[in-house]
């Protein structure tokens, strides 16, 4: 490549780039103005629950350890133990911080792609579209919770970058302190199961001495890590019904083709089309991704682990299958329906990323892969079209909702009555309720300002 064609490609480079950052700042515009147009100060359902022990000034520990279900709060607890006292208890602080964590994850997913290409391409302006999307507006305006969704999603992704950007010897500590985060913070701990292996493996396979010692101290502090998690733990399920084993097992792996198949919006295809879906090809989707996750695991076998970019691929299908799984273990006693729940969406961009990836990096260049590459954006593009039309509608009716019973309270004081007017349960009917509004009120806080 002479001069004159590597100033070319790189004012490319800079000119993707910007282009970059403009739709990603436009999408964080799109978001700001839903949270100041439809967010409404207002807990909601299990927030009530896991911020309690911050109202009652139980301490950092408290907050970090909170369980939620099955998982704890990690990182997310850490945040919203500064975030909520400082903004005398606004949530909608708790959703601008969801959109910084996931746009600070779209540039890590960029900087990745970059490292593992060797480029970036205008058809990366398909990136941001995925991880700032509004079909993630359950997780963000509804019920804000950043340790279901957001921060595990950040941590997935900025584990991913230090296993395909960070030099050996500092691999090991700098993965041994993410698992400490992953295996605290909501559905991140699938990475921790991951991570524990890869460490002694990474262990096992180093030539150098001092990478071995640097690896199996890391694995061992990773292992303590994710042990450490059982300390004080007690199951808490998410659903009254939930039972194990379910009474039809063979119904663990259907309702994994429905989070799945949700999350590929084939649901939203017109009705005569998903009649002959679910007839014929339900399972289908959730094959292929199996499929596909066998062959990446295949390329790691017989290249012994040697490709960066085969460990990424495995690890991020392997977060999405995962996720899947203990979903469906949870959940399926409610049946198909609960298994569209639009909080369950972001955990699919993992998957999602290793598919475009794999479009990437391994489809030859041509006139077919530039129409794919195309055809994709106007897909993503549209998507967002698309919801910005209904979503608005929806949100309004969520904002309407908790408003009323923000009234409604503020009047009558009473919890049930509350919930009965507006037909849903905003405020669980359990005296750890009762006792943070009386908090909230005697200190002027969230509803009471």
């Amino acid at each position: 490549m002479n001069k004159f064609e590597s100033t070319v490609a790189k004012m490319k480079t800079i000119n993707i780039h910007h282009l970059l950052l403009i739709v990603m700042g436009l999408l964080i515009l799109h978001w700001y103005w839903l949270i100041e147009g439809y967010g409404v100060n207002m807990l909601f359902l299990d927030q009530w629950n896991i911020l309690y022990p911050i109202i009652k000034q139980e301490g950092l520990w408290a907050a970090f350890s909170q369980l939620n279900g099955p998982h704890r709060q990690g990182l997310g607890g850490i945040i919203q133990y500064v975030i909520y006292p400082l903004s005398g208890w606004n949530t909608q602080w708790e959703a601008y911080v969801a959109v910084f964590f996931l746009a600070l994850t779209t540039l890590i997913a960029v900087r990745i792609k970059q490292r593992l290409t060797g480029t970036l391409t205008l058809a990366d302006l398909c990136i941001p579209f995925l991880f700032l999307s509004l079909q993630l507006y359950e997780s963000i305006l509804v019920a804000p919770n950043l340790s279901h969704g957001v921060l595990p999603l950040f941590l997935f992704f900025l584990s991913a970058y230090v296993m395909c950007c960070v030099a050996d010897r500092w691999q090991g500590p700098v993965l041994a302190f993410l698992v400490l985060l992953t295996t605290y913070t909501g559905f991140a701990f699938f990475s921790t199961v991951l991570m524990i292996p890869f460490l002694f493996i990474k262990f096992w396979r180093s030539i150098d001495k001092g990478l071995q010692r640097t690896f199996f101290f890391s694995g061992v502090f990773a292992l303590f890590f994710g042990v450490s998690f059982f300390y004080n733990y007690t199951l808490q399920p998410a659903v009254l019904c939930f039972k194990f084993p379910h009474d039809r097992p063979w119904e663990y792996l259907t309702y994994s083709f429905h989070v799945f198949n949700n999350a590929l919006g084939l649901y939203e295809l017109p009705t005569s089309i998903q009649i002959i879906f679910h007839q014929w090809l339900t399972p289908i989707p959730f094959i292929l991704l199996t499929g596909l996750w066998l062959g990446t695991l295949y390329r790691l076998v017989h290249k012994k682990m040697s490709s960066t970019a085969d460990n990424i691929l495995f690890y991020l299908i392997s977060i999405s299958l995962l996720f899947y799984a203990l979903t469906a273990v949870g959940r399926v006693c409610l049946g198909p329906e609960s298994a569209r729940a639009p909080r369950y969406l972001i955990y699919a961009i993992p998957t999602f990323f290793a598919i475009y990836l794999i479009l990437t990096k391994w489809l030859p260049s041509s006139r077919w892969k530039s129409l794919l590459m195309t055809i994709l954006f106007l897909l993503l593009v549209s998507k967002e079209v698309r919801l910005h039309q209904y979503l608005p509608s929806r949100l309004q009716e969520y904002k309407m909702t908790k408003l009323t019973w923000k009234e409604c309270y503020l009047q009558h004081k009473s919890i049930q009555k509350c919930n009965e007017q507006v037909g849903m349960v905003i405020v669980m009917e359990e005296s750890f309720s009762e006792d943070f509004l009386r908090i909230m009120e005697k200190n002027k806080l969230h509803i009471f300002r």
